[in-house]
């Protein structure tokens, strides 16, 4: 069993460290990369949501858009 394609970064920062990493040194390395793509991905939809919010949003009962 390897790394699939999403692990492409993983998979060379693990084969460039000199000498090789232990089993377990580069089983952790992996689950960490997986897991600040999970904190990372998490965090897009949220964003993008406060900035549609923030968009539609008009101050003092005035359009700011029209002139």
């Amino acid at each position: 069993m390897g790394l699939d394609d999403a692990f492409i970064t993983v998979r060379s920062k693990i084969l460039s460290v000199d000498p090789l990493p232990t089993l377990g040194r580069s089983y952790a390395i992996a689950t960490y990369e997986e897991k600040q793509k999970l904190v990372v991905g998490s965090r897009s939809p949220m964003i993008k949501a406060t900035t549609l919010l923030a968009k539609g949003k008009k101050t003092g009962g005035h359009d700011n858009n029209k002139q």
